[in-house]
């Protein structure tokens, strides 16, 4: 009887171990592990999981398996930099950039789905739009408010050509953990011999490290002004510009604000930039093989 415990006993340690075995070699499968779809990429590093949503539009996100809670990263789209109609002699303001916010969501039920969206750009003299994580039953979750743009053409001399203010962190949800995006700069008050100064550089977006800088306001040159500066990964930098000849550029994501488009004569066909898009990062933990193993041999996944 004892021989048949110790073999009993055997069996059983046996195949812990070797599902201890398959639950470890999976963990190291899964150690460094990305995915790529469209508008959206997965890493997966250790226990963490990030998702990012890089293209405007509308996405479903799944609560996983012993996923209790998560925090979502948003920024807003930037506004598009201000249109000037042929042969005025006047430059645009460029587009502000947007706003920033997150927050950590707790208490989730597995298999709960959220809506993720992403806020596009603003085309020239077009707002940013919001970028959000929301539900069904609560509404609005998160909400980065995208940056804006002078939607008055120039159309004459006397029209404003003052740049979009950036995002605004009040306007945001949560607003306490919030940062504006930088304001567009005003665009340049034109001269006779090459059809008036730059547009105003985009302001960059906000960023977990602060509000977004400003666009350079043109005084006098030709050339178009700077767009606020950001670091690419954190915070869109604001597109510079444009002159008599040259388009403003394009913010970049996310959230940059457009470069405002340079006075022209008769025969140019310059544009005001577009706001980059906005930015959704989702990141979650998931248990760590052990914990899964001690699950597993438990028969409870609590």
């Amino acid at each position: 009887m004892g021989y048949n415990i110790f073999k009993a006993t055997l069996r059983k340690s046996t195949g812990s171990l070797s599902m201890l075995r398959f639950v470890v070699s999976m963990s190291f499968l899964l150690l460094t592990l990305s995915t790529s779809i469209f508008g959206q990429s997965t890493v997966t590093s250790g226990s963490q999981t990030t998702i990012t949503y890089t293209t405007a539009g509308s996405y479903t996100f799944t609560v996983p398996a012993r996923v209790s809670s998560v925090t979502i990263k948003a920024w807003g789209g930037g506004g598009g930099g201000q249109a000037v109609f042929t042969n005025i002699d006047k430059a645009g303001g460029g587009g502000g950039g947007g706003a920033y916010t997150y927050y950590t969501l707790s208490g989730l039920t597995e298999g709960a789905t959220y809506t993720v969206r992403v806020g596009a750009g603003g085309s020239q003299g077009v707002k940013g739009d919001n970028s959000t994580f929301e539900s069904l039953s609560s509404g609005i979750i998160v909400k980065a408010v995208g940056g804006n743009a002078n939607t008055s053409t120039i159309t004459v001399t006397s029209v404003s050509n003052t740049g979009g203010t950036g995002g605004q962190a009040s306007l945001c949800i949560p607003s306490a953990a919030a940062s504006s995006g930088g304001n567009g700069g005003t665009g340049g008050p034109g001269g006779a011999s090459k059809k008036g100064g730059g547009g105003g550089g985009g302001g960059s977006s906000a960023g977990p490290s602060g509000v977004g800088s400003s666009g350079t306001t043109v005084t006098a040159s030709d050339n178009g002004g700077a767009g606020g500066s950001g670091d690419g990964v954190n915070s869109g930098s604001g597109g510079g510009g444009g002159n008599s000849t040259l388009s403003g550029s394009n913010g970049s994501q996310p959230g940059g604000g457009g470069g405002g488009e340079g006075a022209k004569a008769n025969s140019a066909t310059p544009t005001g930039g577009t706001g980059g898009n906005g930015q959704v990062i989702i990141t979650y933990t998931t248990p760590t093989a052990i914990n899964a193993f001690r699950s597993l041999v438990s028969g409870s996944w609590n």
